[in-house]
C-alpha cells in the first residue's frame, strides 16, 4: 500500500463526518456503533499544543486527530512511531478507529517492520466491533492468505459485512466472489448486485460491469440505453472499455442512431486511453474509410500500437500493410517480422502468410521443412489453403500408400472448407495421377464442383471433358457433386 494510499484511507476514516453503525459480527457479538469524531471545525481550531494536553487527558478524538499529525508530517515532523504512540492509546481505550490504523501501520511496515500477524489482530479487535475498513482489511488477508489460511468463505463473509456498510472495495470483492463462486454459492444475481450498489457510489468499474449487463442481457434484460447510461458514467471516469464500447453501440446502431463517426471518435478515446480493442477498431476504420476518411498511415499507426500491445489481428493487419507498402515503405522484412509475431501465438492466416514466405524466401531465408511446419499449424486449425499445400506436399512425396493416404485426406479437408484450387487437385487426382486410382465419374464430379466455386480452369476442363464423356457418367457425375455440394451446405 503506497503512502499515498495509506493517507486517503485515513483521511476516509477521520475527516468524513458520517456514524458507521456496524451489522453482527461472525463471532455473534453484539453490534457497536463505530465512534464518530469532534466535527472538523473543532478539530481544525485545535493547535498542535492544544491537542497535546487534550490527548495526555485521555481524549480519544484527539489521538486520532495527533496521531494523523505525525503520520502525515502536518504541522509536526512526520513521525510514525510517535504516530503510534497514540494509537495505541486511542486503541486501548477502545477506539475501533485506532485499533484499525494500528492494523494498517503493521501491515504496511510504517516506521517498523511488516507484521502481518499483529496486523491481523489489531484489525480482528476493530472488524468485531463492526469497524466497516477493518472488515474489509480482515477480508483481504483471508483472500490473499496473508498471515492466516487463505479462506474464500472467510473472506467473503468479511467482504460482505464490510459491503454492506457501503465499502466499495469490499463491494467490488463480493461481486467477483459471486461472479466466479469463490466462498460463496456463484451467483450473477448476486454479483450484480453488488456490481450496481458500488455503481451508485461512483465506482468507474464497477459502472462498466452493469452497463456490459445491460449490453450482454446477463441477469438483466438487454437494454442497450441503460447500458449507454452506465458506460457514459463509466466514461467520464475515463474507464477506456466503457469508451470502446460507446463506440460499439454508436457503430451498430444500438440505444442511439447508428453513427459511423460518433462510433470513431469514441473508438479514437479509447485507444488513446490505452484500450487496445480500441486501437485495433480505430485502426480498421481508417484503413477501410468506415466513419473516417481513409487513411493507411493512421491505420498503420493504430495498428502499430496494438500490436505492440499484444493484439494479434493488428499485428497480421501491420504485416499486410508492410508487405503492401500501404501507409509504411513496402518491406518484405517487417511484413514477416510481424506476421510471425501473429502466427506465434495462434493467428491462423498469420500462419498461413509465414508459411508462403518461407516457402517463396520472401522477407526470410527460404526454408522449405519451416514452411510446411506452419502450414501443419495453420491447417491443424482448419484454414483450407493450408490443409491444400499439405496435400499438395503429400502428394509430391514417393508414391507410398501412406504420402497417398495423407494427399488424400488433407485435400478432402481443403475442399470441405470451400477451397476450390483443392477440389480441382482432387479431380486431377482421380485422372489416375501419382499413382490414385483413375476414375473419370469421379474426376467430372470435382471438376464440377470447383468451376461452381469460380475456378476457371476447372470450368474449361470440364467443358473438354463433356465433349467426350457419355451422358449417363456425366449425369451420374453431376448428382454426386450436387449432392456433394449440398451437404457442405447443411455441415
Amino acid at each position: 500500500m503506497s503512502i499515498r494510499h495509506f493517507l486517503w484511507a485515513v483521511t476516509t476514516s477521520i475527516v468524513v463526518l458520517v456514524a458507521v453503525t456496524s451489522c453482527a459480527t461472525l463471532q455473534g457479538q453484539a453490534p457497536k456503533k463505530v465512534e464518530e469524531p469532534p466535527p472538523a471545525t473543532e478539530q481544525a481550531d485545535s493547535s498542535s499544543g492544544d491537542l497535546h494536553a487534550q490527548a495526555a487527558a485521555g481524549s480519544t478524538a484527539a489521538q486520532l486527530q495527533l496521531a494523523t499529525i505525525y503520520e502525515v508530517g502536518l504541522l509536526l515532523p512526520q513521525d510514525y512511531g510517535e504516530a503510534r504512540r497514540w494509537l495505541e492509546l486511542a486503541a486501548s481505550s477502545g477506539s475501533n478507529e485506532g485499533r484499525y490504523r494500528l492494523g494498517l501501520h503493521y501491515r504496511d511496515g510504517l516506521g517498523i517492520l511488516s507484521d502481518h500477524t499483529r496486523a491481523f489482530e489489531w484489525f480482528r479487535l476493530a472488524a468485531n466491533d463492526g469497524h466497516a475498513l477493518a472488515q474489509a482489511s480482515l477480508a483481504d488477508f483471508f483472500h490473499e492468505g496473508i498471515g492466516v489460511d487463505q479462506s474464500d468463505a472467510k473472506a467473503s463473509a468479511w467482504f460482505e459485512l464490510a459491503a454492506e456498510q457501503g465499502v466499495v472495495h469490499a463491494q467490488m470483492m463480493l461481486a467477483m466472489a459471486y461472479e466466479r463462486g469463490r466462498g460463496v454459492e456463484q451467483s450473477q444475481s448476486g454479483a450484480h448486485k453488488w456490481w450496481r450498489h458500488a455503481a451508485e457510489q461512483g465506482n468507474a468499474m464497477a459502472q462498466y460491469n452493469i452497463g456490459i449487463n445491460y449490453l450482454n442481457g446477463n441477469v438483466v434484460s438487454r437494454d442497450y440505453k441503460e447500458a449507454m447510461k452506465w458506460f457514459r458514467l463509466a466514461s467520464d471516469q475515463d474507464h477506456a472499455a466503457a469508451q470502446y464500447n460507446i463506440g460499439v453501440l454508436y457503430r451498430k446502431g444500438h440505444g442511439v442512431p447508428q453513427d459511423l463517426e460518433e462510433g470513431a471518435s469514441w473508438y479514437l478515446r479509447a485507444a488513446k486511453n490505452g484500450s487496445v480493442l480500441a486501437q485495433l477498431n480505430i485502426a480498421l476504420m481508417y484503413d477501410l474509410g468506415t466513419g473516417v476518411e481513409r487513411d493507411y498511415v493512421e491505420a498503420a499507426r493504430w495498428y502499430r500500437v496494438a500490436a505492440e500491445n499484444g493484439d494479434i489481428s493488428a499485428q497480421y493487419n501491420l504485416a499486410r500493410l508492410y508487405l503492401l507498402g500501404d501507409g509504411v515503405p513496402q518491406d518484405d522484412e517487417e511484413a514477416a517480422r510481424w506476421s510471425l509475431r501473429a502466427a506465434e501465438k495462434g493467428h491462423v492466416k498469420a500462419q498461413y502468410r509465414i508459411a508462403t514466405f518461407y516457402l517463396q524466401g520472401r522477407g526470410v531465408p527460404r526454408d522449405y521443412d519451416l514452411a510446411m511446419g506452419w502450414y501443419a499449424r495453420s491447417a491443424a486449425q482448419g484454414d483450407a489453403a493450408s490443409a491444400y499445400q499439405m496435400g499438395i506436399h503429400y502428394v509430391r512425396q514417393p508414391a507410398a500408400a501412406e504420402n497417398r493416404q495423407n494427399a488424400l485426406s488433407w485435400l478432402l479437408k481443403s475442399a470441405a472448407g470451400g477451397y476450390a484450387p483443392a477440389q480441382y487437385a482432387l479431380g486431377h487426382l482421380s485422372t489416375g495421377y501419382g499413382g490414385f486410382p483413375r476414375d473419370g465419374v469421379e474426376t467430372y464430379k470435382w471438376f464440377y464442383i470447383a468451376a461452381e466455386n469460380g475456378l476457371p480452369e476447372a470450368a474449361r476442363d470440364l467443358q473438354q471433358m463433356a465433349a467426350s464423356m457419355d451422358p449417363g457418367e456425366i449425369a451420374r457425375a453431376e448428382t454426386l457433386a450436387r449432392e456433394w455440394l449440398k451437404e457442405q451446405q447443411r455441415d
